[in-house]
């Protein structure tokens, strides 16, 4: 499955898309599909540590 993804602070260009493993339910968890999301000015906040 592909993901956005960043390990550090910073501009935009911090978030990568990459690969990454399924995540798997365990005992008593459900896991859910997204099929949208939205990115907000919180979310950059978030991403650059303001």
């Amino acid at each position: 499955m592909w993901a956005a993804v960043h390990t550090r602070y910073g501009p935009p260009e911090v978030v990568e898309i990459r690969e990454v493993d399924r995540p798997r339910a365990g005992v008593g968890e459900l896991l859910v599909r997204v099929h949208a999301a939205t990115v907000n000015r919180t979310d950059c906040g978030y991403r650059a540590a303001r």
